[in-house]
C-alpha cells in the first residue's frame, strides 16, 4: 500500500537509516521511532512530492529544516491484509 506521512526532525535528526530508498533501521528513542509512523521496510517513493529514483540519495531530497511529506510503499502484514 502507498502511504504519505509528515516527518519532522528531532534534536538529533530523523533517527532512521535507509539504503537504496528502503528504511533499514530506526534509532531507538529517535524521532522516527517516537513518531511511530515509519517502519523498517518502507520504500521511499517521494519527498515533498519529488520522486526518489533508484540511486537517489535521500539526503539530497530531504529539507534541512521543518517538516516534510514522505510518500512510501509499505508491504502489508498478513493481519493487515485480513483487516481490509
Amino acid at each position: 500500500m502507498q502511504l504519505v506521512y509528515t516527518v519532522r526532525r528531532g534534536p538529533d535528526g530523523l533517527g532512521m537509516d535507509a539504503k537504496d530508498r528502503v528504511v533499514v533501521g530506526l534509532v531507538a528513542g529517535g524521532q522516527a521511532a517516537r513518531d511511530g509512523l515509519m517502519r523498517v521496510g518502507d520504500r521511499v517513493l517521494a519527498v515533498n512530492g519529488v520522486p526518489a529514483h533508484d540511486g537517489t540519495r535521500l539526503g539530497t531530497l530531504i529539507p534541512k529544516e521543518g517538516p516534510f511529506d514522505l510518500t512510501v510503499q509499505r508491504e502489508m502484514s498478513a493481519v493487515e491484509e485480513q483487516l481490509q
